[in-house]
């Protein structure tokens, strides 16, 4: 049994660095429209894709929502070929990486009070070596993590992770004694696939940099490394796309993060609203309630700025059960606000 568990959402990373992470519901504004971007050669395709398909609300539509509509490929047995779709969800994935794989997150000078919440963070989840699940793409979490240099990435990921140049497997390195998880439930930007497998999505290997671990697969990895056999994809998983889920070990990172949830005396949701759509996190959450440890009730703390009435009753009808009424309270706080509230 762990003490507690935490759950990261877009929230979290928007509340580290505002001006660099849009929340997913305006990152196609924020990257297309808002910063100029749609006229860039690399992203004009899909741009008049989205104007076109979308239109009047092209610069409202949901980055997962798209992606999901691309992944899918939905009208290819009516004569649209596919190859459109995926070379479009190819240039989402590259609009992905550009936005939230951006090197200068951590650069920023007014970001410093942010950057020293999260080291004293990193370093308590470590110490206690608490789990943490998250439903970000980006590596800020990674970043501090690896700080210290006693935090196997490959390992803290609970998966099986290879090398891209060698295509080792990546072994544990035995002076990194820490165990703290990170489970990314909607894979990670610095996880790469060879282009063949973005459709099939059966993943049973991850690529990751053996000497820069938590770095994007960003844009000369995207275009290809040296040549073609290097060319590599980052890993998302569009959260309603059910399909996804055939892999193996994208099916276990969901076991663990079920497990952890389960046996947590106590929950921190930060900067995820439980979108209706993500009905596997629902479940997910579902599950987790029903198994309290005693005395009976889970402390569950759900962490955000503000919260309408609906998505209060969202939360608390998925958490409470017939047989176990948890300990939920709605914090109305920033995300770094919040983190900063805790002791080293």
């Amino acid at each position: 049994m762990i003490d507690e568990v935490f759950i990261l959402g877009a929230g979290f990373s928007h509340s580290y660095c505002k001006d660099l992470m849009p929340l997913t519901d305006d990152l196609v504004n924020f990257v297309l429209f808002d910063h100029g971007n749609s006229e860039k050669r690399e992203f004009y395709r899909l741009t008049e894709f989205i104007k076109d398909f979308f239109s009047p609300d092209s610069e409202k539509v949901n980055f997962e929502k798209l992606a999901t509509f691309l992944l899918s490929n939905p009208f290819q047995s009516s004569g649209e070929t596919v190859e459109t779709y995926r070379e479009l969800y190819i240039d989402l994935l590259s609009l992905i990486a550009d936005i939230y794989g951006n090197p200068t997150i951590h650069e920023k000078e007014d970001g410093f009070e942010n950057r020293k919440i999260l080291e004293k963070f990193s370093k308590r989840i470590k110490e206690s070596e608490t789990p943490i699940i998250s439903f970000n793409y980006d590596t800020i979490i990674e970043h501090f993590l690896l700080k210290d240099d006693d935090w196997d990435l490959a390992t803290g990921y609970s998966l099986p992770v290879y090398d891209f140049f060698t295509n080792e497997k990546h072994n544990r390195d035995l002076r990194k004694n820490n165990n703290t998880r990170l489970l990314k439930l909607h894979g990670s930007l610095n996880w790469g696939i060879p282009p063949e497998e973005i459709y099939n999505q059966t993943v049973e290997k991850i690529y990751l940099s053996k000497y820069q671990p938590d770095m994007p697969i960003h844009e000369n990895y995207i275009s290809g490394y040296f040549n073609e056999p290097y060319k590599l994809y980052p890993f998302i998983i569009p959260p309603v796309s059910g399909k996804t889920y055939q892999s193996k070990i994208i099916r276990n990172l969901w076991h663990q993060a079920k497990y952890a949830i389960m046996t947590a005396k106590q929950i921190h949701i930060i900067g995820y609203s439980l979108p209706e759509s993500d009905t596997l996190v629902e479940f997910l959450f579902r599950a987790g309630a029903g198994i309290p440890p005693e005395p009976n009730r889970k402390k569950i703390r759900v962490v955000a700025p503000s919260f309408t009435e609906i998505q209060k009753l969202r939360i608390e009808k998925v958490f409470q059960t017939e047989k176990h009424e948890h300990d939920i309270q709605f914090v109305n706080m920033d995300a770094m606000e919040y983190l900063s509230t805790f002791e080293n």
